[in-house]
């Protein structure tokens, strides 16, 4: 499994608006987020999760997973300081769910969005 972190102030990112589909009938479209300390990241894919929420520190924060039309993830996280874009090459669905989960720190409201709109489960049976 291989990752990409990088961050900037401001990123272009069109969001997707609807429920998430199979994503070979939506229409995928190149994406560019432009980091201020990292590489760019280009792609073409759609946003197949989203979220939006105010912080304890006043400040929203937008979390969004893509999905490229290889079959990567981008988990994508827009505060008003800075965006952070995490690539999740393809690999094992559980794997790369779990990574989009770590580039999202676990956070609560991060859980539920995949969840929800995605029918992601993060439970793991151990023999």
């Amino acid at each position: 499994m291989m990752f990409l972190i990088a961050s900037n102030e401001a990123a272009e990112i069109k969001p997707y608006r609807g429920k998430p589909r199979n994503v070979t009938t939506v229409e995928m479209q190149p994406t560019k987020i432009t980091q201020r300390r990292g590489r760019t990241v280009k792609f073409t894919g759609t946003v197949i999760a989203k979220g939006e929420f105010p912080t304890r520190q006043g400040f929203e924060i937008r979390m969004e997973v893509h999905q490229t039309e290889g079959g990567a993830y981008v988990a994508v996280t827009t505060t008003d300081a800075e965006t952070r874009a995490v690539v999740i090459e393809p690999a094992d669905p559980k794997d790369m769910q779990c990574a989009v989960m770590e580039a999202f720190d676990w956070h609560d409201r991060a859980k539920t969005m995949p969840r929800d709109q995605l029918k992601w489960k993060f439970v793991r049976t151990v023999d």
